[in-house]
């Protein structure tokens, strides 16, 4: 008996502190998805005029009355996510999700940085540039956890609400002129990546937890 009890704490040790990270990074995710959602409510009600258009969540960081609580949900968005980014990397499991993801923390700064209406060309093309970047990794890492893990219909679903959301935000392009929903697409597509993170994380500290029982 003092044999078993003493193996089980010898094993349950690591995964004491894998759980530990994985709620940290659990906690990071959900205020990074909370952070973003305050700041597009903030911006929407003072200015909700431009809630439907071409301009998208970015427009609001052209005027004075909105870029703080633009950049500051935005800056706050990235920074939990990139604290969620060294949590992930430190479990093989999900070293490539946490890798990917600090990516999209960085091009969310950059979406910042770079003014949707500058006067400097090279600067609107490196905003569309960041934008691109986050909403193509994005889909990207969904699509990967969906086909390598996930067998649920509600984390499908919430793909194909994203990836619908990323064709409403291609098609309210000014340049494409299709639909007028940009900031609406935005914030489905970004919502929906968020909460399938979320979940994806989740499943990876369940599975983890399963294999502390097997052994």
């Amino acid at each position: 008996m003092k044999y078993v009890m003493e193996n089980t704490d010898q094993t349950h040790a690591p995964v004491t502190h894998s759980h530990r990270s994985m709620y940290r990074a659990l906690t990071c995710l959900r205020s990074s998805l909370v952070a973003f959602a305050l700041g597009v409510a903030v911006c929407v009600m003072l200015r909700p005029s431009d809630v439907l258009g071409h301009g998208g969540l970015s427009f609001y960081g052209n005027f004075s009355r909105t870029f703080v609580p633009y950049a500051v949900g935005m800056f706050a968005a990235s920074y939990y996510l990139f604290k969620a980014c060294l949590e992930l990397r430190a479990f093989s499991a999900t070293r490539a999700f946490g890798m990917w993801l600090q990516w999209v923390a960085v091009a969310m700064v950059g979406v910042v940085l770079t003014p949707s209406l500058s006067s400097a060309w090279a600067i609107q093309d490196m905003h569309v540039v960041f934008s691109f970047v986050v909403f193509v990794i994005q889909a990207g890492l969904a699509l990967r956890y969906l086909l390598m893990a996930s067998h649920e219909l509600f984390d499908w679903g919430l793909l194909i609400m994203q990836l619908a959301a990323i064709i409403g935000v291609v098609l309210s392009f000014r340049i494409i002129n299709v639909l007028p929903a940009m900031l609406p697409a935005q914030v489905l597509a970004t919502s929906s990546f968020g909460l399938l993170l979320i979940r994806a994380v989740r499943a990876q500290t369940k599975r983890n937890s399963s294999m502390m029982v097997v052994q």
